[in-house]
């Protein structure tokens, strides 16, 4: 049994020899089961539906496309008080080749939300079309092979064209899967970095989980979801598409989401943003995905990642430091030491103060600026020409 399930795009779908499932999803479709027991859903947009030879299921869920009764519109992108017809889906059941008797009967179901249930109006509409779909159905169905017929039977109250179909049921939404928003609590992210004296500190660079555990289904249960798609950015605005299944680049780090719900994240320590977090700082990246049941209706939810910095230490990008003094005429020597830290919000602090040989070393803890100062008193004794030479270190924290 193969399941093809369509893009937002107008989708080509055409199944095989066995029983196939095609599910159109978003944008005009046309889906062609071929032979064999198929079921097939149109989905939302303007469809074209075949369900070739074989005892097929058709699906048409009448709120995902737009619809007009009494004035109202029903339907994504519409208002109320108005009359706005957009377009038929056209359904088309297919003909077998069976004796009467043992007809390969092709079903027409017609799902309806709550809503549509609730309205009394609409449904004493749509009521009495399906009393005179029934028996237009048996005017038009061969008496020896218990076939339908090509003819079509407009429903105007759902703007559905139909044909080939032997038998049809009117039922209630199958309720919608609930995706219910995660995070790695349970597993941090932590960058890696340096603790005090330099000592490296490994952090956490990954978190695993699945984002389908508390997820619901009312009426195929938790086991039957799946993760259908994947996007940057939180449910509420917009990001980058990605593939199930593939690592999708966020901020910090890639997202790889499977089907089956499990994920893990791989923070980048490389990467210059992951770089900047301060330690014990933390940011969150956020990613939607898109939960779907088997009959191809859908929910969405994010996953929350929270990202931990860790302290990256500081790099003198100075270069080496030289000074010179004379006896009795030039007795000090001052320079700058230089350094940065991709630690948002660090502050450099330099250390290096000494006494040497010949002279004392200071350096200004806050900016980095050198004063070497000769001891001129203490070393009349240089002869013309003498040298001598001076080493100092400076550490930044």
């Amino acid at each position: 049994m193969a399941s093809t399930v369509g893009t937002s795009s107008n989708d080509n779908l055409v199944g095989g020899s066995g029983a196939d499932i095609l599910s159109g999803g978003d944008g005009s479709d046309r889906l062609n089961g071929g032979s064999g027991a198929d079921t097939l859903d149109g989905g939302s947009g303007f469809d074209t539906v075949l369900g070739g030879s074989g005892a097929d299921t058709l699906i048409y869920r009448a709120w995902e496309n737009q619809y007009k009764i009494g004035g109202q519109v029903y339907g994504t992108g519409t208002t109320t008080g108005q009359t706005i017809f957009s377009g038929y889906d056209v359904y088309d059941g297919g003909n077998g080749s069976a004796a009467k008797g043992t007809a390969e009967i092709d079903t027409l179901f017609i799902y309806l939300s709550n809503d549509q249930l609730n309205n009394a109006s609409f449904m004493t509409a749509l009521n009495n079309e399906i009393a005179q779909f029934q028996a237009f159905i048996a005017a038009n169905s061969n008496v020896n092979t218990g076939q339908a017929g090509q003819a079509e039977f407009t429903f105007t109250t759902i703007n559905l064209k139909v044909s080939a179909i032997e038998q049809v049921f009117v039922v209630r939404d199958p309720g919608s899967p609930v995706g219910v928003n995660d995070t790695n609590a349970a597993d941090p992210v932590r960058e890696a970095g340096v603790g005090p004296g330099n000592t490296p500190v490994a952090g956490d660079p990954t978190a695993a989980g699945n984002v389908l555990s508390n997820d619901t289904d009312a009426d195929d249960g938790q086991a039957s979801l799946v993760v259908s798609a994947v996007r940057t950015g939180p449910e509420s605005g917009s990001g980058s598409g990605g593939a199930v299944g593939s690592p999708l680049v966020g901020t910090y780090g890639s997202l790889v989401l499977n089907a089956n719900g499990t994920y893990t994240y791989t923070l980048n320590n490389t990467d210059p943003d992951t770089n900047a977090l301060a330690q014990g700082a933390t940011v969150t990246e956020v990613f939607t995905y898109t939960v779907r049941d088997p009959h191809g209706l859908t929910d969405t939810a994010q996953l929350t990642i929270t990202v931990t910095g860790t302290n990256d230490g500081p790099v003198i990008t100075s270069g080496t430091q030289a000074g010179a003094v004379t006896e009795d005429t030039q007795l000090t020597a001052t320079g700058q030491v230089q350094a940065s830290d991709v630690d948002n919000g660090a502050t450099q602090a330099y250390s290096g103060n000494a006494a040497g040989a010949y002279g004392s070393f200071a350096v200004d803890a806050s900016t980095g600026q050198w004063t070497y100062t000769l001891d001129n008193a203490a070393h009349q004794n240089l002869a013309q020409g003498e040298s001598h030479t001076e080493i100092f270190t400076v550490t930044v924290t």
